[in-house]
């Protein structure tokens, strides 16, 4: 049998300084491309994160508004302002980005407060709520439904009992005049016969009266702001409680009552011919009150101090009535006639200019009835409840810790995303 021959292997060559050289550097770069490469990713993760943080994290989680403690971010601003203005169009998303800060304010203060005065609800109250209404259950539906049955159950309970049942009151009949003596005029034709309700609606100057034709109805005695409106502020209310039951007043000033129209009492400077005419003008709110002012004049008085004194025009009254130079289109035609039909240093007659505003009308009232102990018709007490209820809420309001950090661009941004939302549904 052939013996097998082994084949003589050659010893290995050891590498080159040259050639370990070369692999070292490979070696290396390899470790360079890694840890580079390491590097870039978690730069770009970093960078997906933060991307992330600042567009969508960050947003949503900033605080927005405190309330006694209680904070509330940008994402429970826009789910409240989608409560209230999705489906809106721009405008009133706009208007809805303005109110809802302070909507959420009253909701934590009644949630806050309510159990001070005794009044809680119940998580089945406010379930069983949502449900009656068909609105989805939420965390913000659930807060604002829980402030609003908190509401409810002080407004008939606490608040309630806060309004008598019964009150002093008078049926009243009121016109606002816009001179003394043609009050005296409707007055005379009122004591002939003539119908006040008729005259009321045809000459009264103030908005209220004549809308009513002069009825005001039942005045309770301590509730004159929830009948009366801004008119509680007037000579008004003093008169109604004054005046015997089948009276009537004399007539009674009213420094407080706006107007459309006023008279000017004018003096021309200076003319330009036919062209324009440097005029002086005092704006006051009767012809009475003109004549009067002429008066003073021809006894001697200064133009310029009187009109700084009286006129209720502010701008012309701070230069001494200096109307300027007036030219056809540049003051009414009131004005424009009259201004050019004087000579120069003559005082005018009252001119009638339906184009401004003054204040100053003189009450007639007549009183029809009254009743010491008469019952608060039940929309008169419902007024009153709300307005002790909105009073309490300022209240508790200026008493409590609230810090508002929504600013301008951020309630820009929440609308934007509203907006977003609603075009997208």
């Amino acid at each position: 049998m052939a013996k097998k021959q082994i084949k003589k292997q050659q010893p290995k060559r050891a590498p080159t300084k040259k050639q370990l050289s070369r692999v070292q550097q490979q070696k290396k770069m390899k470790r360079i491309i890694y840890i580079s490469g390491a590097i870039f990713l978690v730069l770009v993760l970093a960078f997906i994160g933060y991307g992330y943080y600042n567009e969508q994290y960050k947003p949503y989680h900033t605080t927005i508004l405190k309330v006694n403690g209680v904070s509330f971010d940008m994402d429970d601003y826009l789910k409240w302002l989608e409560v209230y203005a999705g489906g809106m169009d721009r405008n009133q998303v706009v208007t809805m980005a303005g109110i809802v800060p302070n909507a959420m304010i009253q909701s934590e203060i009644v949630r806050q407060r309510a159990p001070e005065l005794g009044y809680t609800v119940t998580d089945d109250e406010v379930r069983q709520g949502l449900k009656e209404e068909g609105v989805k259950e939420s965390d913000i539906n659930r807060d604002a439904y829980e402030a609003q049955l908190l509401s409810e159950k002080m407004l008939s309970g606490y608040f309630d009992e806060q309004v008598p049942q019964s009150a002093t009151q008078v049926n009243a009949l009121a016109m606002c005049l816009g001179s003394e003596q043609e009050a005296e005029q409707i007055m005379e034709d009122i004591l002939a016969g003539s119908d006040f309700k008729t005259l009321a609606e045809e000459n009264s100057v103030e908005y209220t009266t004549k809308t009513l034709k002069g009825e005001l109805g039942w005045v309770p005695e301590d509730y004159m702001e929830e009948t009366l409106g801004s008119l509680s502020d007037s000579e008004l209310p003093g008169l109604l409680f004054s005046v015997q039951p089948g009276m009537m007043s004399n007539p009674v000033y009213d420094s407080t009552i706006a107007k459309d129209g006023g008279y000017w009492l004018l003096k021309v400077t200076e003319k330009d011919a036919d062209i324009s005419a440097h005029v002086y003008g005092i704006l006051l709110g009767s012809a009475g009150e003109v004549e009067q002012a002429r008066e003073r004049l021809t006894a001697g008085e200064d133009f310029e101090e009187l009109a700084g004194e009286i006129s209720q025009d502010v701008t012309s009254a701070e230069y001494g009535g200096d109307l300027g130079w007036i030219q056809e289109g540049t003051a009414s035609e009131a004005l424009i006639k009259t201004a050019f039909g004087l000579e120069v240093g003559e005082l005018s007659e009252p001119v009638f200019d339906d184009t401004v505003e003054t204040t100053g009308g003189y009450w007639l009232v007549k009183v029809l009835e009254k009743v010491e102990d008469r019952e608060l018709d039940a929309d008169i007490r419902e007024t009153i409840k709300s307005n002790l209820y909105r009073e309490w809420i300022n209240e508790q309001i200026e008493s409590s810790e609230i810090e508002q950090k929504l600013t301008a661009q951020q309630q820009q941004w929440a609308v934007d995303k509203i907006l977003s939302n609603n075009s997208g549904a």
